[in-house]
Protein backbone atom coordinates (compact mmCIF):
# COMPACT_ATOMS: atom_id res chain seq x y z
CA UNK A 1 0.00 0.00 0.00
CA UNK A 2 1.22 2.97 -1.55
CA UNK A 3 -0.21 6.17 0.64
CA UNK A 4 0.17 5.10 4.53
CA UNK A 5 2.08 7.78 7.00
CA UNK A 6 5.38 5.83 7.29
CA UNK A 7 8.37 6.62 9.29
CA UNK A 8 11.86 6.63 7.67
CA UNK A 9 12.76 3.35 8.81
CA UNK A 10 9.35 2.21 7.97
CA UNK A 11 9.62 3.31 4.25
CA UNK A 12 13.43 1.46 4.07
CA UNK A 13 11.97 -1.51 5.32
CA UNK A 14 9.14 -1.60 3.09
CA UNK A 15 11.16 -0.96 0.43
CA UNK A 16 13.29 -4.03 1.47
CA UNK A 17 10.41 -6.66 1.90
CA UNK A 18 8.90 -5.30 -1.67
CA UNK A 19 12.52 -5.68 -3.15
CA UNK A 20 13.30 -9.00 -1.39
CA UNK A 21 9.50 -10.27 -2.33
CA UNK A 22 9.55 -9.35 -5.69
CA UNK A 23 13.12 -9.35 -7.19
CA UNK A 24 12.30 -12.13 -9.80
CA UNK A 25 9.16 -10.01 -11.04
CA UNK A 26 11.90 -6.64 -11.26
CA UNK A 27 14.35 -8.19 -13.06
CA UNK A 28 11.89 -10.23 -15.59
CA UNK A 29 10.57 -6.83 -16.32
CA UNK A 30 13.74 -4.77 -16.53
CA UNK A 31 16.65 -6.94 -17.47
CA UNK A 32 16.47 -5.89 -21.33
CA UNK A 33 16.98 -1.85 -20.46
CA UNK A 34 19.78 -2.73 -17.69
CA UNK A 35 21.83 -5.25 -19.95
CA UNK A 36 21.43 -2.65 -22.71
CA UNK A 37 22.90 0.06 -20.39
CA UNK A 38 25.29 -2.38 -18.39
CA UNK A 39 27.12 -2.66 -22.25
CA UNK A 40 27.20 0.94 -23.23
CA UNK A 41 28.41 1.82 -19.60
CA UNK A 42 31.30 -1.28 -20.29
CA UNK A 43 32.23 0.02 -23.42
CA UNK A 44 32.76 3.19 -22.49
CA UNK A 45 34.89 2.94 -19.49
CA UNK A 46 37.10 0.58 -21.06
CA UNK A 47 37.56 3.19 -24.23
CA UNK A 48 38.32 5.86 -21.37
CA UNK A 49 41.32 3.73 -20.27
CA UNK A 50 45.14 4.57 -21.56
CA UNK A 51 46.03 2.24 -24.12
CA UNK A 52 48.11 2.83 -27.14
CA UNK A 53 45.79 0.87 -29.48
CA UNK A 54 42.55 2.86 -28.35
CA UNK A 55 44.44 6.34 -28.84
CA UNK A 56 46.00 4.90 -32.10
CA UNK A 57 42.22 4.21 -33.36
CA UNK A 58 40.90 7.79 -31.78
CA UNK A 59 43.67 9.55 -33.72
CA UNK A 60 43.50 7.92 -36.92
CA UNK A 61 39.40 8.14 -37.25
CA UNK A 62 38.73 11.19 -34.95
CA UNK A 63 35.35 12.19 -36.27
CA UNK A 64 34.31 8.36 -35.82
CA UNK A 65 35.50 7.94 -32.61
CA UNK A 66 33.86 10.99 -30.91
CA UNK A 67 30.43 9.93 -32.92
CA UNK A 68 31.07 6.32 -31.11
CA UNK A 69 31.72 7.77 -27.67
CA UNK A 70 28.71 10.12 -28.06
CA UNK A 71 26.59 7.69 -29.60
CA UNK A 72 27.38 5.42 -26.41
CA UNK A 73 26.67 7.93 -24.09
CA UNK A 74 23.12 8.88 -25.64
CA UNK A 75 22.37 5.16 -25.97
CA UNK A 76 23.09 4.20 -22.22
CA UNK A 77 21.07 7.48 -20.93
CA UNK A 78 18.44 6.11 -23.30
CA UNK A 79 18.68 2.52 -21.30
CA UNK A 80 18.55 4.41 -18.31
CA UNK A 81 14.74 6.28 -18.98
CA UNK A 82 13.89 2.67 -20.32
CA UNK A 83 14.62 0.76 -17.38
CA UNK A 84 13.29 3.57 -15.08
CA UNK A 85 10.09 3.34 -16.75
CA UNK A 86 10.25 -0.41 -16.44
CA UNK A 87 10.64 -0.07 -12.53
CA UNK A 88 7.65 2.55 -12.23
CA UNK A 89 5.44 -0.12 -14.46
CA UNK A 90 6.11 -2.46 -11.62
CA UNK A 91 5.26 0.03 -8.91
CA UNK A 92 2.59 2.14 -9.90
CA UNK A 93 1.28 -0.14 -12.69
CA UNK A 94 0.28 2.56 -15.04
CA UNK A 95 1.20 1.43 -18.66
CA UNK A 96 4.70 1.36 -19.67
CA UNK A 97 4.09 3.78 -22.93
CA UNK A 98 3.31 5.90 -19.97
CA UNK A 99 5.98 5.73 -17.60
CA UNK A 100 8.52 6.23 -20.59
CA UNK A 101 6.84 8.86 -21.12
CA UNK A 102 7.09 10.65 -18.22
CA UNK A 103 10.92 9.27 -17.39
CA UNK A 104 11.98 11.02 -20.97
CA UNK A 105 10.30 14.42 -19.62
CA UNK A 106 11.65 13.95 -16.18
CA UNK A 107 15.10 13.63 -17.29
CA UNK A 108 15.15 16.29 -19.89
CA UNK A 109 13.63 18.70 -17.25
CA UNK A 110 15.98 17.83 -14.58
CA UNK A 111 18.99 18.47 -17.15
CA UNK A 112 17.44 21.78 -17.59
CA UNK A 113 17.35 22.47 -13.93
CA UNK A 114 21.12 21.25 -12.90
CA UNK A 115 22.25 23.05 -16.05
CA UNK A 116 20.68 26.09 -14.94
CA UNK A 117 21.73 25.82 -11.40
CA UNK A 118 25.48 25.43 -12.74
CA UNK A 119 25.21 28.60 -14.27
CA UNK A 120 24.10 30.15 -11.38
CA UNK A 121 26.86 28.68 -9.41
CA UNK A 122 29.34 29.80 -11.98
CA UNK A 123 28.12 33.60 -12.04
CA UNK A 124 27.70 33.65 -8.38
CA UNK A 125 31.84 32.21 -8.12
CA UNK A 126 32.83 34.68 -10.93
CA UNK A 127 30.87 37.69 -9.06
CA UNK A 128 32.71 37.04 -4.90
CA UNK A 129 35.79 36.66 -7.55
CA UNK A 130 35.87 39.64 -8.76
CA UNK A 131 34.03 41.73 -5.98
CA UNK A 132 35.93 39.65 -3.13
CA UNK A 133 39.03 37.95 -4.79
CA UNK A 134 41.63 39.21 -2.71
CA UNK A 135 39.64 38.56 0.62
CA UNK A 136 38.88 35.29 -0.26
CA UNK A 137 42.60 34.79 -1.18
CA UNK A 138 43.58 35.85 2.36
CA UNK A 139 40.78 33.47 4.02
CA UNK A 140 42.23 30.80 2.36
CA UNK A 141 45.42 31.07 2.36
CA UNK A 142 45.53 32.27 6.35
CA UNK A 143 42.38 30.30 7.53
CA UNK A 144 42.24 27.52 5.64
CA UNK A 145 40.55 25.72 8.01
CA UNK A 146 37.72 28.45 8.46
CA UNK A 147 37.88 28.49 4.36
CA UNK A 148 37.15 24.93 3.90
CA UNK A 149 33.91 24.82 6.48
CA UNK A 150 32.43 27.70 4.88
CA UNK A 151 32.94 25.88 1.55
CA UNK A 152 31.32 22.63 3.24
CA UNK A 153 28.49 24.56 4.58
CA UNK A 154 27.62 26.12 1.58
CA UNK A 155 27.34 22.42 -0.33
CA UNK A 156 25.65 21.29 2.48
CA UNK A 157 22.90 23.86 2.01
CA UNK A 158 23.06 23.34 -1.77
CA UNK A 159 22.13 19.66 -1.08
CA UNK A 160 19.06 20.65 1.15
CA UNK A 161 17.74 22.87 -0.89
CA UNK A 162 17.93 20.48 -3.97
CA UNK A 163 16.32 17.27 -1.91
CA UNK A 164 13.05 18.63 -2.18
CA UNK A 165 13.35 18.04 -5.98
CA UNK A 166 13.44 14.17 -5.01
CA UNK A 167 9.97 14.47 -3.76
CA UNK A 168 8.95 16.28 -7.08
CA UNK A 169 10.37 13.55 -9.60
CA UNK A 170 8.55 11.36 -7.49
CA UNK A 171 5.31 12.78 -7.48
CA UNK A 172 5.89 13.31 -11.62
CA UNK A 173 6.48 9.79 -12.04
CA UNK A 174 3.67 8.77 -10.19
CA UNK A 175 0.45 11.24 -10.47
CA UNK A 176 -1.43 11.85 -14.14
CA UNK A 177 -2.79 15.28 -13.34
CA UNK A 178 0.65 16.75 -12.54
CA UNK A 179 2.54 19.06 -14.93
CA UNK A 180 5.99 19.13 -14.46
CA UNK A 181 6.93 23.33 -14.98
CA UNK A 182 3.11 24.24 -14.01
CA UNK A 183 3.47 22.15 -10.39
CA UNK A 184 6.73 23.00 -9.29
CA UNK A 185 6.76 25.57 -7.35
CA UNK A 186 3.89 24.58 -5.46
CA UNK A 187 5.47 20.66 -5.03
CA UNK A 188 8.60 22.10 -4.50
CA UNK A 189 7.53 23.75 -1.61
CA UNK A 190 5.91 20.90 0.14
CA UNK A 191 9.07 18.76 -0.30
CA UNK A 192 11.05 21.91 1.39
CA UNK A 193 8.55 21.84 4.52
CA UNK A 194 8.98 17.99 4.89
CA UNK A 195 13.06 18.38 4.06
CA UNK A 196 14.07 16.79 7.47
CA UNK A 197 12.47 13.51 6.65
CA UNK A 198 13.45 13.35 3.15
CA UNK A 199 17.26 14.16 4.38
CA UNK A 200 17.07 11.48 6.44
CA UNK A 201 15.52 8.78 4.35
CA UNK A 202 17.88 9.97 1.66
CA UNK A 203 20.72 9.48 4.05
CA UNK A 204 19.56 6.44 5.59
CA UNK A 205 18.75 4.96 2.36
CA UNK A 206 21.84 6.26 0.48
CA UNK A 207 24.48 4.67 3.04
CA UNK A 208 22.60 1.07 3.05
CA UNK A 209 23.13 1.52 -1.08
CA UNK A 210 26.82 3.45 -1.04
CA UNK A 211 27.79 -0.15 1.37
CA UNK A 212 25.88 -2.54 -0.89
CA UNK A 213 27.69 -0.71 -3.92
CA UNK A 214 31.21 -0.88 -2.65
CA UNK A 215 30.67 -4.65 -2.04
CA UNK A 216 29.33 -5.07 -6.09
CA UNK A 217 32.15 -2.46 -7.11
CA UNK A 218 34.92 -4.93 -5.94
CA UNK A 219 35.88 -6.91 -8.81
CA UNK A 220 35.85 -3.57 -10.69
CA UNK A 221 37.60 -1.99 -8.59
CA UNK A 222 40.36 -4.74 -8.21
CA UNK A 223 40.83 -4.98 -12.46
CA UNK A 224 41.16 -1.18 -12.73
CA UNK A 225 43.72 -0.60 -9.91
CA UNK A 226 45.75 -3.92 -11.71
CA UNK A 227 45.20 -2.52 -14.95
CA UNK A 228 47.21 1.03 -13.54
CA UNK A 229 49.62 -0.89 -11.47
CA UNK A 230 50.73 -2.26 -14.65
CA UNK A 231 50.53 1.04 -16.43
CA UNK A 232 53.06 2.29 -14.43
CA UNK A 233 55.77 -0.55 -14.63
CA UNK A 234 55.20 -0.44 -18.09
CA UNK A 235 55.60 3.59 -18.39
CA UNK A 236 58.96 3.15 -16.20
CA UNK A 237 60.27 0.18 -18.53
CA UNK A 238 58.84 -2.84 -17.29
CA UNK A 239 56.96 -5.45 -19.13
CA UNK A 240 53.24 -5.32 -19.15
CA UNK A 241 51.99 -8.48 -17.14
CA UNK A 242 48.63 -8.03 -18.16
CA UNK A 243 47.17 -11.30 -20.11
CA UNK A 244 46.07 -10.88 -23.58
CA UNK A 245 42.53 -10.90 -22.83
CA UNK A 246 42.84 -8.43 -19.71
CA UNK A 247 40.60 -5.93 -22.15
CA UNK A 248 37.62 -8.61 -22.68
CA UNK A 249 37.83 -9.95 -19.25
CA UNK A 250 37.61 -6.04 -18.09
CA UNK A 251 34.63 -5.28 -20.28
CA UNK A 252 32.78 -8.64 -19.19
CA UNK A 253 33.25 -7.63 -15.49
CA UNK A 254 32.36 -4.28 -15.95
CA UNK A 255 29.00 -5.18 -17.84
CA UNK A 256 28.09 -7.85 -15.06
CA UNK A 257 29.06 -5.28 -11.73
CA UNK A 258 26.78 -2.24 -13.30
CA UNK A 259 24.11 -4.74 -14.39
CA UNK A 260 24.17 -5.83 -10.66
CA UNK A 261 24.80 -2.08 -9.51
CA UNK A 262 21.55 -0.96 -11.46
CA UNK A 263 19.62 -2.81 -8.73
CA UNK A 264 21.33 -1.81 -6.30
CA UNK A 265 20.61 1.49 -6.94
CA UNK A 266 17.20 0.43 -7.75
CA UNK A 267 16.21 0.20 -4.02
CA UNK A 268 16.78 3.54 -3.23
CA UNK A 269 14.45 5.10 -5.77
CA UNK A 270 12.19 1.97 -4.24
CA UNK A 271 12.88 3.67 -1.01
CA UNK A 272 11.85 7.05 -2.54
CA UNK A 273 8.57 5.94 -3.74
CA UNK A 274 7.54 4.99 -0.14
CA UNK A 275 8.58 8.30 1.08
CA UNK A 276 6.51 10.26 -1.60
CA UNK A 277 3.69 7.98 -0.37
CA UNK A 278 4.44 8.70 3.28
CA UNK A 279 4.04 12.85 2.91
CA UNK A 280 0.99 12.53 0.93
CA UNK A 281 -1.06 10.25 3.43
CA UNK A 282 -0.05 12.63 6.18
CA UNK A 283 -0.81 16.11 3.61
CA UNK A 284 -4.35 13.79 3.22
CA UNK A 285 -4.52 13.69 6.78
CA UNK A 286 -3.60 16.91 7.69
CA UNK A 287 -6.54 18.38 5.15
CA UNK A 288 -9.19 15.79 6.92
CA UNK A 289 -8.15 17.46 10.30
CA UNK A 290 -8.31 21.63 9.06
CA UNK A 291 -12.00 20.23 7.33
CA UNK A 292 -12.68 18.72 10.64
CA UNK A 293 -11.58 21.79 13.05
CA UNK A 294 -14.25 24.15 10.69
CA UNK A 295 -17.28 22.42 10.86
CA UNK A 296 -19.09 23.72 14.31
CA UNK A 297 -20.10 21.65 16.86
CA UNK A 298 -23.94 19.88 16.39
CA UNK A 299 -26.53 21.98 18.46
CA UNK A 300 -27.76 18.97 21.17
CA UNK A 301 -31.49 17.92 20.34
CA UNK A 302 -33.61 17.03 23.13
CA UNK A 303 -35.76 13.40 22.21
CA UNK A 304 -38.89 13.38 22.77
CA UNK A 305 -38.37 10.60 25.65
CA UNK A 306 -36.54 13.48 27.57
CA UNK A 307 -39.45 15.67 27.84
CA UNK A 308 -41.67 15.19 30.83
CA UNK A 309 -45.24 14.02 30.63
CA UNK A 310 -48.40 16.96 31.36
CA UNK A 311 -50.35 16.48 33.87
CA UNK A 312 -53.88 17.02 32.47
CA UNK A 313 -55.64 16.99 35.82
CA UNK A 314 -56.68 20.17 37.26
Amino acid sequence: MLYKSRSFSSCILTAYQLMSKNLWNLIKATWIPVLLWAVLVGVLLALNLPNEEVVAMGTAHFALYIGFLVGCVLGAVVASIWALSRLMSVLNEESRRWNFGRALWLTLNSIVIFIVIGLVIVAVAYAMSRLGGARLAHLAGNHFWLFLASVAVAIFVLCLLLLPLEYVAMKYLNERGMRFWNDLLPTYRVGLRRVSFIFITCFISGLITLILASIVMLPYFILTSAYYTSLMGYIMGDPSDLPGYFFVLFVLTTVVVYFLLWYVASFSTIVMYFMYGSIEKRREEQRTARLEEQVPPALPTTEMTDIPPINLQS
